[in-house]
């Protein structure tokens, strides 16, 4: 049997919202790597979601419990202002809605989904999705998928959120200079490294920044 070392990283939650449904994320949360073992995730995939918006007065019955209309801000975080994201009540689904008050238009606003235990350590289960352009007050629904090698049999119950800008410096797979790295990027990199080797400092360096927001949906 694989023994997992998990190591902490610990990465805190932006707001404080409606802690009544367990759709909606409530929970501080750390992330957390594995060794002795080789990860077959590529460190460059970040993949573009394809979701489309949804009127707010079309909401599917799995997300009935999500405070989203009228539109009721639960969280705040400078990276994206004013938002509210919510998990499908559906079993298995892995499915999430996001809407923000004033929209994120600069960068691509990507979605890592992650597994969190109940000490709180989590680790990256599968390839980023992203939007594009988010358009203020609309709301998306996204697809995510637990398809990371090696980790296929976890259960989703937490989301890395991060804005695909320039990261400003290497990252363990990425240390050419000239090579213009993002943060979903760097993210990746961080857990993939920290998987394979151990070593947490790209993900130490991660959370310096401060340009993330870490979600837990207990």
């Amino acid at each position: 049997m694989k023994f997992l070392l998990f190591i902490l990283i610990f990465f805190s939650i932006s707001g404080c919202g409606n802690k009544n449904s367990s759709n909606i994320p409530s929970t501080t949360t750390s992330d957390s790597g594995t060794t002795n073992t080789t990860n077959s995730v590529s460190a460059t995939t970040v993949t573009t979601s394809t979701s489309t918006s949804l009127m707010a007065t079309s909401l599917p019955t799995d997300f009935s419990k999500c405070n989203v209309y009228p539109s009721t801000y639960s969280f705040s975080n400078p990276l994206i202002g004013s938002y509210n994201i919510c998990f499908s009540g559906q079993s298995g689904a892995n499915k999430i809605i996001v809407q923000v008050e004033s929209g994120v238009t600069d960068y691509r606003l990507c979605f890592f989904p992650t597994a969190i235990t109940a000490t709180g350590s989590s680790v990256m289960i599968g390839e980023a999705q992203c939007i594009s352009s988010v358009s203020a007050g609309v709301i998306y629904p996204i697809q995510l998928s637990v398809n990371r090698a090696g980790f296929t049999d976890m259960t989703m119950n937490g989301v890395m959120v991060v804005k695909d800008s320039l990261y400003g410096e290497v990252t363990p797979y990425h240390t050419d200079g000239h090579i213009n790295a993002t943060y979903a990027i760097a993210y990746q990199d961080c857990m993939i490294y920290l998987y394979n080797t151990g070593d947490d400092s790209a993900c130490q360096r991660f959370k310096s920044k401060g340009q993330y927001i870490s979600l837990s949906f207990f």
